[in-house]
């Protein structure tokens, strides 16, 4: 085991110490890997999960004084096994898999941040997928620059044609956005009341 406190695990994350990361890397991915592979997924997978696992403990470090009710090691390999679940739900095969033993150590925040960040990952496939014309519209609303800039800068006859472009990109997107299954499912979760589109 790491022969350091759970805080000072903490503070490595915090700081990005690569002595403490790859500490954690070599002693708690072979449980999350175990877990995957019994679970009908990958090594690559394994890997995915536990990246994207640190990366949401050092985003809630970074935003919080995060207090664990448990050890680290129980509140580490219990986001992986829920980020597991909530993939092989996305891919439809989330029958006959393991159970979570216990949730009371996440507080709902956690939970939240989970369903945010599912939710901005929808966003950004379907904003992607927007023509580059809406993208580039929708990318200077996002920053904040105003209608007249905008339409200089687009090369637009009027600031109406811009409100109208922007109405239009908006809404194809809200509506893709809305469609997809997984959005539905998300925004029905029992601890989730955040799932709205952004009101650009």
């Amino acid at each position: 085991m790491l022969n350091i406190s759970d805080q000072e695990i903490l503070e490595g994350i915090k700081t990005g110490d690569d002595q403490v990361i790859k500490c954690l890397i070599r002693i708690y991915f072979p449980k999350i890997k175990n877990f995957i592979l019994k679970n009908k997924g990958t090594i690559n997978d394994a890997e995915d999960v536990l990246q994207e696992t640190l990366i949401i403990i050092y985003e809630k470090i970074r935003k919080t004084e995060l207090k664990i009710n448990s050890k680290f090691e129980t509140y580490l390999y219990g986001i992986g096994k829920i980020l597991w679940i909530k993939e092989l739900k996305n891919r439809g095969r989330s029958e006959n898999i393991e159970t979570l033993e216990d949730t009371n150590v996440f507080d709902a925040g956690l939970f939240n941040q989970l369903e945010k960040r599912e939710r901005q990952k929808i966003y950004r496939d379907y904003f992607n997928k927007l023509g580059d014309e809406c993208k580039r519209l929708l990318q200077y609303f996002f920053n904040g620059m105003k209608i007249k800039e905008i339409t200089q800068i687009m090369g637009y006859n009027s600031e109406q044609h811009t409100k109208n472009k922007k109405y239009i990109c908006k809404k194809n997107l809200i509506e893709n956005i809305r469609s997809n299954p997984k959005f539905k499912e998300i925004k029905n979760e029992r601890l989730n009341n955040l799932a709205e589109i952004p009101r650009w």
